[in-house]
């Protein structure tokens, strides 16, 4: 096996363990205020940018499985949302579930392999396009989820929340404005000078 595939393969287990503890473990969210950010995007994206757009979507993958693990294990209110396997207080899980689980998460890391290496073509300078790509992918994975739950789950979820139905989607586009944006600044920060690093390192071995 090449020093490059090793190096790739370590990448990718890295990436899988990283998913997996951020979960279980308050690593994977954030309180700022009154506002709760998740972090669990951040190496999803990372896994897209610095493996390609197959690899992030694997990633993306391991992060939807774990987010419909733990919303079985661990369950809440909402949990209903993303476990098919959640019944509880009059709200059940469904197959569309495992749709705003997965799918997002999927998509969050393989348009980042691609969106990446398409504004990297276009000149625009490495760090930039990682910072471009990491905000641009947040927004699109909040939308994603945040469309499937009011399409999916939209009267449960208002009366979970006890908002009107007829204000939800107003309330969902809230959410983008407020923790959505953050998370993608978060993960600008963050992706940024992690890829940088990642890069030095594998130049020096």
């Amino acid at each position: 096996m090449s020093k490059d595939r090793t190096r790739h393969l370590v990448l990718l287990a890295l990436f899988v363990a990283i998913e997996a503890v951020m979960m279980y473990t308050p690593l994977g969210y954030l309180p700022i205020g009154p506002l709760q950010l998740t972090t669990l995007h951040i190496p999803v994206i990372l896994a897209g940018i610095l493996l390609g757009p197959a690899d992030g979507a694997f990633i993306g993958l391991v992060f939807g499985i774990t987010s419909v693990v733990y919303a079985t294990t661990v369950p809440n209110a909402a949990s209903f949302i993303f476990s098919p396997f959640y019944a509880a207080g009059g709200y059940s899980g469904s197959g569309w579930s495992l749709a705003v689980a997965l799918v997002p998460r999927i998509v969050l890391g393989l348009g980042s392999g691609w969106l990446v290496a398409v504004l990297r073509r276009t000149g625009m300078r490495p760090g930039l396009a990682t910072a471009v790509t990491a905000v641009a992918m947040t927004l699109v994975h909040s939308v994603l989820v945040l469309t499937g739950i009011y399409v999916f789950f939209g009267p449960q979820y208002a009366k979970l929340t006890g908002i009107e139905y007829s204000t939800l989607a107003r309330a969902l586009a809230m959410v983008v404005l407020t923790n959505s944006l953050l998370e993608a600044a978060l993960a600008a920060a963050v992706c940024w000078p992690v890829e940088k690093a990642v890069h030095t390192v594998q130049a020096r071995g």
